[in-house]
């Protein structure tokens, strides 16, 4: 934002040539800060370009004047505007016109106090002169301040103080005549001499005294990390100020950030300022000077768990049966049913945890050095001590990126049309798993709640993996892989039975590489388990077989359910 609206020109002035006369010529460089309210235009130059400045045929011992250039400034800023100038730049760090730009034995030094004429330079010396009355006076000196007839010297381009030309109180424009004079002396050597002038357009803007008083209306929050009272002037126009850093702390409560219009705790009615952020002053006035007060609120969300919720988080066994809720999910969350099924205690609804989701060691099961050394890549990102999960997506498959997150946009959930978010496996185990190369190989983390864990399952006869053990529990039997028909008991007494209340396992389908598969037709549901390089193990359950060591692609996107304990 360029409120203070300046606009820069740069005019390169002259060089020494030929071998016994000087002759001064252009060698015009421009460079600008543009803003639509203030304009800088030079008319009247020769040589390189039509804004020169140019002495010409200065001999040894000869002092003379360039040609003359009229530099015009307009603004449209109610305040008005100033135009003002420098000498040099980044590339001529100096006030001097030096042989070629760089040498500092041959140089023409910028006046150090006023000259009334030319005839009082002394050699090698050079200064400006400028007028307001079309050349009938010649001054020099900030119009600001007392002037002095004839020449001095410009202020370096870094200098506070430039040398003011124009000094306007209202919009408008207006112009000077603006011309440079030199002396050699009898021994200068020939050659170009570079420096560059700058002339500075400022559109006036309104100096504004802002007040920033930081307010807790709870009363509740440790008075130490309130931000004390914040004052300043700013000079920039409509600025936004930047606001304390600190973060107020409150037992039982995050920090939402900071609001001027709030109409409680939690609620705001305009823009919500984090810490280290902005506030915009918008002082609204065309006086010179503004007054401003701004009330920032605190803004709170109670962090403390409602009496009558049970957090997956803080479950025990005993807990199973209830409905709990996933302290991750924002607002109420979603509410999950349980039930004990055998030993073990299952979520009996599929996991929604929605994509983006930043997930901490606090409250997934992960852990704190696994986040510490995660290497991010393909679409898993890192923030601070969390893990994020990629956004969700409702169409579209892209085999470059091994975790994504999906929903299948429906809006009711039932067998046909449900509406649970389906991981790859990569994203159901946080990455963990993307290394794992070889079969029966259990990844370590997952996305499942901080005590809960992704089942895992095992090809062959293994009575104490999550899936066969929830299948022998319905009846299913240890030695038996592939529970259909021909089995005892059979493929659909066993897909009833995971499809009844309590225990819900949908026939949810899956996203695969051409879009939503087998809706109402099959569940998918990822275990920890790999089953080789670029694939994973699931069960797999329809209307009469069930799978309970089923493999699929890593990408594709399939159900989650959690279990109890590690």
């Amino acid at each position: 934002m360029l409120s203070s609206g300046i606009v820069v020109f740069n005019a390169a002035i002259f060089s020494v040539s030929a071998a016994h006369a000087v002759t001064f010529e252009s060698e015009q460089g421009v460079a600008f800060t543009f803003n639509p309210t203030v304009t800088i235009s030079i008319t009247g130059g020769t040589g390189a370009s039509s804004d020169g400045l140019t002495i010409t045929n200065l001999t040894p011992g000869d002092v003379k004047d360039s040609n003359i250039i009229t530099v015009s400034a307009s603004a449209n800023t109610p305040l008005g505007y100033s135009l003002s100038s420098t000498v040099g730049s980044s590339t001529y760090n100096t006030t001097e016109l030096r042989k070629d730009g760089t040498s500092t034995a041959n140089k023409f030094t910028n006046l150090s106090t006023n000259k009334a004429s030319l005839s009082n330079f002394d050699d090698n010396t050079w200064g400006y002169s400028y007028s307001t009355d079309s050349g009938s006076t010649w001054i020099s000196g900030d119009i600001t301040s007392t002037t002095a007839t004839g020449y001095n010297g410009l202020p370096i381009y870094t200098s506070s103080s430039p040398i003011k030309l124009i000094n306007s109180s209202t919009a408008g424009s207006s112009s000077v005549q603006f011309k440079i004079g030199a002396k050699a002396s009898t021994s200068q050597i020939a050659g170009t001499y570079n420096n560059v002038i700058n002339f500075i357009g400022t559109g006036k803007v309104v100096t504004t005294t802002y007040t920033i008083n930081y307010n807790d209306p709870s009363g509740e929050a440790d008075p130490t990390t309130i931000p004390a009272t914040q004052q300043g002037t700013d000079t920039t126009g409509n600025a936004a100020i930047k606001i304390s850093s600190n973060v107020p702390v409150r037992e039982n409560y995050m920090f939402k950030g900071w609001c001027t219009s709030q109409t409680s705790d939690d609620t705001c009615s305009s823009d919500v300022v984090q810490p280290g952020g902005y506030v915009a002053l918008n002082p609204g006035t065309s006086s010179p000077t503004a007054n401003v007060t701004k009330t920032l609120y605190a803004m709170w969300k109670d962090n403390s768990p409602a009496p009558s919720k049970l957090y997956m988080q803080n479950a025990t066994l005993s807990d199973c049966g209830q409905i709990m809720y996933d302290s991750r999910d924002q607002g109420e969350g979603t509410a999950y049913t349980t039930a004990l099924i055998g030993s073990q205690c299952w979520m009996t609804t599929n996991l929604n945890l929605a994509g983006g989701t930043a997930l901490s060691a606090d409250d997934t099961d992960v852990t704190s050095a696994y986040i510490s050394s995660f290497s991010t890549s393909n679409n898993l990102t890192k923030t601070g001590d969390t893990i994020v999960l990629p956004a969700s997506s409702t169409s579209g498959f892209n085999t470059n990126n091994y975790s994504y997150v999906y929903n299948s946009g429906s809006t009711t959930c039932d067998f046909n049309s449900p509406c649970y978010s389906y991981y790859s496996w990569d994203a159901a185990t946080l990455g963990s798993g993307r290394s794992i190369s070889t079969g029966n190989t259990d990844a370590a983390q997952s996305i499942c709640p901080k005590g809960w864990h992704l089942p895992n399952t095992r090809t062959g006869t293994d009575s104490t993996s999550d899936f066969r053990k929830l299948l022998i529990a319905l009846g299913g039997s240890n030695s038996t892989q592939t529970y259909d028909s021909s089995t005892t008991p059979t493929g659909t007494t066993i897909s009833n039975a995971l499809q009844a209340n309590p225990r819900n396992f949908l026939l949810a389908g899956g996203r695969e590489t051409y879009g939503w598969d087998c809706l109402g037709e099959i569940g998918y549901y990822w275990s920890s388990t790999s089953a080789g390089s670029d694939s994973a193990r699931s069960i797999d359950i329809r209307s009469d077989t069930v799978y309970s060591a089923a493999w699929y692609e890593r990408l594709f996107g399939d159900s989650v359910r959690c279990v109890l304990g590690s």
